[in-house]
C-alpha cells in the first residue's frame, strides 16, 4: 500500500495544523469498506502524531514567516493498495494570515532590596517587579538567579510561582500591560568573602528574548559576640535598654514565658513594661534579677523583625542550668536581652529559675547558631565573699582583722545580713566565723572575709595587723605582679589598699586585700656541743629554725648549712625534733648541705641536729654558717657556731725534759 500526501505550505506549524485537520475530513478515507481500512487507522495515527510534533516545534520555528503573509494551503491524498488502482483527492483551499507574536519588547526586570551592608551568612529579602508592557501575554515564563556556591533560596511571596529547580521559578503569565511581584529570601553561606556581590537575574518566557538584570549586595565580615552580665540601677543613671519577654526551655525542649518580675523599689512597675536603667553587673545577691545582654550585630538577619537568639546559663555549685531565649531590642539592633530570677531555694533544672548560693559563680554561655566559629561567654559571683592574701605568694591569710567604717562618719559602717534586716559585726575575722541577729551564722573559708549588705555610702576597709603578724598593710606590691599569682585573678579595686569608695545599690561588696609580708620572716640559731675539738674527734651541731610571724605560713623551708675545711658529715646521724631523718644534698664540694624541713606555721619552730667528724682540719678557729630560705624567696639571718681545733699531745711534736750541767774538763759530775 502507497499513500501519498502533499500540501503547499507557508509556515511549519499551520503544515502541522493543516495535516491534522486534513485528515479528519478526507472522504477517500472516510467512504471505503476495505478491510484496509485498518492500514488508513495506522497511517492516520502515524501523520497524526507528526502534525502534533509540529506543534511543540520551539518558537523559532514558527515565527520565520513574516508578519502579515497570507497563505494559501490545498491538501492531496493519492491512495494505492497492492500495485492495483488508486484513489486521489484533494482538499479544498484554505487561507491563513501570519500574526505578530510578542517580541518583549520593553519587558522589564525591577529589582529593590534593603540598603545597608550584610553579614556573611545572613539574608537578603530580594523584591522582584516583572512588568510587561506589550499588548500581548507574556506566557510560560521562567526566573533564573545566579546564586554563589552555598547560598539558598527561599520563596517568600508571588501568586502562582513554583520552584522548578534550585535557582528557577516557573511564573504565571502576565497579562498584556500588566506586571508581577514576587519576594525571594537570599541566604548567603557564612564562608562568603566580604565585597560586592552581584547577583544577576534573568526572565524569559515564550516568544520573549531574555531579559537580564542584576542586584549587588554589599558583603561585610561577621562580627565577634559579645555577653554581658547586667543589674537594675535604682538611680537611673545607667543607660535605659528594653527588655522583651524572656523564654526558657524546659525539660522537653519546648519554650515558655517567664513571668516579668518587678523591678526593685518601681512597684508594680516589671521589667518588661518600660526601658530599664541597667549597668554593668560585678555581682549578684541571691534572689536579684539577673539581666543578659548580648551584642551580635551580624545576628541581626531580618531588619524589619524583631528576632531572638538562645543562650545557656549554668551554676556548677547547686548544678543548675537553664537555657534562656533572649528578644532583639528592636527590629534592626543586633542586640538581645532577657532576664532570669535567682533564688535560694532547691535546684529545679529547666524550670526558668537560677538556684544559686553564697560565693557562688554564675555562667553563661552563647554560640552562633549561623557561625560556629563564634562563641562568648561570662561568670559573675553571687554573694562573693573578699580575700586577704599574701602579696608574695597568693595565699589567703587567716586571722587577720577587717574593719568595715563608714567614711563620712568615721565610725563602723551600720552591716545587715543575708536577710537585709538583721544587724552584722562592722568588724571580722578573716577564716573566722560570725553570728548576725537572727541567728544566723556565717562560716568564712581560709582568708576570707564578708559584709553582706550597707546602704549606698562611702567606706573603706582597714585591716588590723598585731606587730608580730609578719605583714604590713597596705600593700605596696603592683597590681600587674599580684595578678600573676597563684589564685589570680584577684577582685583589686579602689579600697583595695585602704582608699575610700563609693558603693552603690545592687551590687554586693567584694573587693580582695593585698598585704606584704616581712622580708625576715624566719630566725634561726646554731649551736654545737663542743667548744674545742682536735682531728679525728666528733661534733655535733644544733639548729634552731623559727618562724617569728604570728600570722605568716611560711612553706618549703629549706635550711642550708656549710661546713668548715675539713669536717665532713656523719651519714645517718640527721635529727629534725628529735626523730630520725633523711640525710641533707651534700652538694660536690663536700661541705655546702640542704636541708628539707617543709612548712612552718605561724610562731612554729624546727630543731635540727647532725654529726660531724674533724677531720684534716687546720688548727684554730673554725666556723659554721646556716641560713633557711622559703621557695627561694624570703631568706632569714645567718647564724654562725665557732669551735677551736687544736692539737692532740705528742701528735706532730716531741718534749724533751731533764738538766743540762756544765763543768771543766776532767771534773767529775757529781748526782
Amino acid at each position: 500500500m502507497v499513500m501519498k500526501f502533499s500540501s503547499a505550505l507557508g509556515n511549519a506549524r499551520h503544515y502541522a495544523q493543516l495535516c491534522l485537520w486534513r485528515f479528519l475530513r478526507i472522504p477517500a478515507f472516510t467512504a471505503l469498506g476495505h478491510p484496509a481500512q485498518r492500514l488508513r487507522v495506522g497511517i492516520f495515527q502515524i501523520y497524526f502524531a507528526m502534525a502534533f510534533g509540529f506543534l511543540l516545534l520551539p518558537s523559532i520555528a514558527w515565527t520565520a514567516t513574516p508578519a502579515g503573509t497570507v497563505i494559501n494551503n490545498r491538501a492531496q491524498v493519492i491512495y494505492t493498495l497492492g500495485g492495483v488502482g488508486s484513489i486521489s483527492t484533494s482538499s479544498n483551499v484554505d487561507q491563513f494570515t501570519i500574526t505578530a507574536l510578542n517580541t518583549g519588547a520593553g519587558a522589564t526586570l525591577g529589582i529593590t532590596t534593603a540598603s545597608g551592608a550584610l553579614s556573611a551568612g545572613n539574608s537578603a529579602v530580594l523584591n522582584i517587579t516583572i512588568t510587561n508592557p506589550s499588548s500581548t501575554p507574556l506566557t510560560g515564563g521562567r526566573l533564573t538567579l545566579a546564586i554563589p556556591a552555598g547560598s539558598t533560596l527561599q520563596l517568600l511571596s508571588g501568586a502562582g510561582i513554583t520552584p522548578v529547580a534550585g535557582n528557577v521559578y516557573s511564573i504565571p503569565d502576565i497579562i498584556a500591560n500588566g506586571s508581577l511581584l514576587l519576594s525571594i529570601r537570599l541566604v548567603v553561606p557564612p564562608t562568603q568573602s566580604p565585597g560586592n556581590l552581584v547577583v544577576p537575574i534573568s526572565y524569559q518566557a515564550i516568544g520573549l528574548s531574555s531579559v537580564n538584570s542584576n542586584t549587588s549586595l554589599a558583603i561585610k565580615a561577621r562580627t565577634r559576640s559579645i555577653i554581658e552580665f547586667l543589674q537594675y540601677d535604682a538611680t537611673g543613671n545607667a543607660p535605659l535598654i528594653p527588655v522583651g519577654i524572656t523564654q526558657f526551655a524546659n525539660s522537653s525542649d519546648t519554650f515558655s514565658d517567664i513571668s516579668p518580675p518587678p523591678l526593685s523599689g518601681g512597684g508594680n512597675i516589671r521589667v518588661t513594661d518600660q526601658p530599664v536603667s541597667l549597668m554593668p553587673a560585678s555581682g549578684y545577691h541571691k534572689g536579684q534579677t539577673i539581666f543578659v545582654k548580648v551584642s551580635d550585630p551580624d545576628r541581626n538577619t531580618d531588619s524589619n523583625t524583631v528576632e531572638t537568639i538562645d543562650v545557656n546559663v549554668t551554676d556548677i555549685q547547686m548544678g543548675d542550668t537553664e537555657t534562656l531565649r533572649l528578644k532583639e531590642t528592636g527590629a534592626d539592633t543586633g542586640i538581645f536581652t532577657g532576664y532570669i530570677s535567682s533564688t535560694a531555694a532547691q535546684t529545679i533544672i529547666n524550670n526558668g529559675a537560677l538556684s544559686v548560693t553564697t560565693n557562688d559563680k554564675i555562667t553563661i554561655r552563647y554560640a552562633d547558631s549561623i557561625d560556629n566559629t563564634d562563641a562568648a561567654t561570662a561568670s559573675v559571683l553571687v554573694d562573693p565573699y573578699g580575700v586577704v592574701f599574701n602579696s608574695s605568694t597568693g595565699q589567703p591569710v587567716n586571722g587577720v582583722e577587717v574593719r568595715f567604717i563608714n567614711n563620712d562618719t568615721g565610725l563602723p559602717a551600720v552591716v545587715f545580713g543575708d536577710d537585709g534586716v538583721s544587724s552584722y559585726p562592722a568588724t571580722v575575722i578573716t577564716g573566722g566565723q560570725v553570728t548576725d541577729s537572727s541567728g544566723a551564722v556565717y562560716q568564712f573559708p581560709p582568708g576570707n572575709y564578708r559584709f553582706p549588705f550597707a546602704v549606698p555610702g562611702n567606706y573603706r576597709l582597714e585591716v588590723k595587723l598585731a606587730n608580730s603578724s609578719g605583714y604590713t598593710s597596705p600593700s605596696s606590691a603592683a597590681t600587674s605582679v599580684i595578678q600573676s599569682l597563684l589564685g589570680a585573678p584577684f577582685a583589686i579595686d579602689i579600697g583595695s589598699r585602704g582608699e575610700v569608695f563609693s558603693l552603690q545599690a545592687g551590687p554586693p561588696l567584694r573587693l580582695d586585700l593585698p598585704i606584704d609580708p616581712l622580708q625576715t620572716p624566719l630566725f634561726v640559731r646554731k649551736t654545737a656541743n663542743k667548744n674545742l675539738v682536735a682531728n679525728g674527734d666528733f661534733l655535733q651541731y644544733g639548729i634552731d629554725i623559727e618562724n617569728i610571724t604570728s600570722l605568716v605560713s611560711v612553706p618549703s623551708v629549706e635550711l642550708v648549712d656549710l661546713l668548715p675545711h675539713g669536717f665532713r658529715y656523719q651519714s645517718g646521724s640527721t635529727k629534725i625534733n628529735n626523730i630520725a631523718a633523711a640525710d641533707p644534698v651534700i652538694l660536690p664540694d663536700g661541705r655546702t648541705l640542704k636541708f628539707m624541713l617543709g612548712d612552718l606555721a605561724p610562731g612554729a619552730r624546727a630543731n635540727l641536729s647532725y654529726v660531724v667528724e674533724v677531720a684534716v682540719a687546720p688548727l684554730g678557729k673554725s666556723t659554721n654558717q646556716a641560713s633557711a630560705q622559703s621557695n627561694g624567696a624570703s631568706r632569714s639571718n645567718l647564724a654562725e657556731a665557732a669551735v677551736e681545733v687544736r692539737e692532740d699531745l705528742m701528735r706532730s711534736r716531741s718534749i724533751l725534759m731533764g738538766r743540762v750541767i756544765v763543768t771543766e774538763p776532767g771534773t767529775a759530775v757529781k748526782d
